[in-house]
């Protein structure tokens, strides 16, 4: 029987020498300002046999986020912005199959090239503040443009996405969060 292991060996093959942590199936790595990427490989229950079907699930978690959120450790699918490394251009297939072990070793290597020539540099634009905050307005994504600017301190464009969060709770969180690094930035902290 065929197994996700093959794909999460390769990935390994690639992401390791990288900086990047291997927990189980998932691969994680966090930047200096402590915001996460996750890749990780999912067993589809329509698995049967020497037929497996799988998926790459990709997730960018910005440290602010994850504060917001209450959360210590990064979580697939708690990530900011998350999506499926497609199989195909078919907006409808977002599922990796192999029949058979050759089958699944050049499927690895398919995941491993796509993961490397288009996953990992859209991960480090998400990990640039000033790129994500573009992405998050251009998306018109209230949270992301919080998440992007609430280190920086008050600010209008700020106070402005703050009042179009859905949640008090996540109001209350970015305005406290910017006022302490306010106060932190104005006592010549870094």
């Amino acid at each position: 029987m065929v197994n996700t292991r093959v794909v999460v060996t390769r990935l390994g093959r690639l992401l390791l020498p990288l900086g990047w942590e291997q927990v189980g199936r998932a691969f994680r790595r966090v930047n200096d300002v402590g915001d996460w990427c996750v890749i990780d490989v999912q067993r589809s229950m329509l698995s049967q046999g020497d037929r497996l079907v799988w998926f790459v699930n990709v997730s960018v978690l910005p440290e602010p986020y994850m504060d917001a959120m209450g959360w210590s450790e990064p979580t697939l699918a708690s990530g900011m912005w998350c999506w499926r490394l497609s199989a195909s251009r078919d907006a409808y297939s977002d599922s990796w199959t192999a029949d058979g072990d050759a089958d699944l070793a050049s499927k690895a290597d398919l995941i491993a090239a796509s993961v490397e020539s288009e996953v990992l540099p859209a991960m480090d634009e998400l990990l640039d503040r000033d790129q994500f905050l573009q992405l998050a307005r251009e998306s018109r994504n209230a949270m992301g443009v919080v998440v992007a600017l609430v280190d920086r301190g008050p600010s209008d464009e700020l106070s402005h996405a703050i009042e179009r969060l859905v949640t008090p709770n996540a109001a209350a969180w970015a305005r406290q969060r910017a006022a302490l690094q306010s106060a932190h930035n104005s006592s010549g902290g870094a």
